[in-house]
This record gives structure tokens, sequence and C-alpha cells, in this order.
């Protein structure tokens, strides 16, 4: 964020997958092609960047979305619990 943040665009465009731009971003659901516009808001020093939706996106921009939010990272795999997976434990893919 901070990278984007720092760029001298005025505007930026970011095209990923949903379940990203959600748990790891944003917290807005998107529905297939909708999108949202975003400023990032007042910087305080030493706070981690924010950003504020436009009203008018509140649904998505073609009013596809959901309004509901979730919390930033809730839902994300547990890091450490790949680590502890072992190779007799990894799934075999089927030869063909």
């Amino acid at each position: 964020m901070r990278e984007l943040y720092n760029r001298p665009e005025k505007a930026i465009v970011v095209v990923s997958h949903s379940g990203f731009l959600r748990l790891g971003v944003t917290t807005h659901y998107f529905f297939n092609a909708d999108y949202r516009i975003f400023d990032f808001e007042e910087v305080v020093d030493g706070e981690p960047l924010r950003l504020k939706q436009w009203a008018s996106t509140k649904a998505g921009g073609l009013g596809w979305s959901w309004e509901t939010t979730v919390k930033l990272g809730e839902g994300l795999p547990d890091p450490t619990a790949a680590a502890a997976v072992t190779p007799e434990e990894t799934p075999k893919v089927p030869e063909s």
C-alpha cells in the first residue's frame, strides 16, 4: 500500500482476485467484473495507510457487490499450519 501511495499518478488501477482484495486490502466484497473506487485517508505519522471508499461505489461500481464488509485478514490461512504438514500428509496428484 505504501508503494501505491507514494506513486506520482493521480489514479491507479489495481486488478486482482476478489478474495485477495477483500481479505488482504479493502474488507469489501467484489463480484465478477465489479469495481470500487478508493482514496487514501489522510496520512497520520506512524499509522498504517487506510482506504476510504467513494460513496458511489458502496455496492460496487456496477451495483453487483455486497455492501457487507469483513475484518481485514479474517479467514486467511495460518502460515504456521503449512509448515506443520509433513510430506506424508500432502495430497498426491493422481497419475494420468
